[in-house]
């Protein structure tokens, strides 16, 4: 029965009646795995990092996995191991192709860092899973993930332009701001600043700055 404990008992028995017994060490049935735990990459200042541009930075020098105690209720966590691996969603997981895998580390562990040099080898728009896996003592392990994609691409803007009021309240005229030929007239006093959304395939637009 799951999460039973059990012992083996010897008993000897000499011709005169007398009698030894000794017992085994305690033995736990566990039958499930451990529940698992949350993984994160940080930067050197505690930052999350979902993407990189993969390039050999102060962020791929100090890229960190850390991850939240996985527990076992039955047993005990007995070691993690942590693996980068590239994504390959025409494949299954376990096929994929494993870039770097650290060694056995400790029950106490929560964080090890990434090599830079395997990240720095990876191509625009790569995707790759950090997995941490944990082994509790009866040998049942369990799994938890966090993604990393690598993005080398600016941002696109495709148009940006000044707009200011004309000499009738009606007209407006604008002015391509990448038209260095065109000044704006000395009596432009305020004037507005128009763009085309921003966009970046690989990893969105965090912030717009003007």
């Amino acid at each position: 029965r799951c999460t039973s404990t059990y012992f083996a008992t010897v008993r000897a028995t000499n011709c005169a009646g007398l009698q030894t017994v000794v017992s085994s060490a305690a033995l736990k049935l566990c039958c499930a795995p451990p529940s698992a735990g949350t993984v994160l990459l940080l930067d050197a200042v505690g930052n999350t990092v979902t993407y990189i541009d993969g390039r050999r930075s102060s962020v791929l020098d100090d890229l960190r996995v850390t991850w939240s105690p996985f527990a076992d209720s039955c047993s005990i966590i007995w070691s993690y191991t942590v693996t980068l691996r590239r994504v390959n969603t025409t494949a299954s997981r376990a096929s994929w192709k494993v870039l770097w895998s650290s060694p056995t580390l400790p029950p106490n562990a929560s964080r090890t860092l990434v090599p830079a040099e395997e990240l720095t080898r990876l191509g625009d728009g790569a995707s790759c899973e950090v997995e941490v896996t944990a082994t509790s003592a009866s040998k049942h392990s369990v799994s938890a993930r966090a993604p990393l994609v690598v993005d080398r691409s600016a941002p696109i803007v495709r148009r940006a332009e000044l707009r200011w009021a004309g000499t009738s309240p009606d007209e407006w005229r604008s002015l391509d701001v990448r038209d260095v030929a065109t000044c704006l007239p000395a009596r432009v006093e305020t004037f507005e600043l128009r763009w085309a959304t921003a966009k970046d395939a690989q990893s969105g637009i965090a912030t717009s700055r003007y």
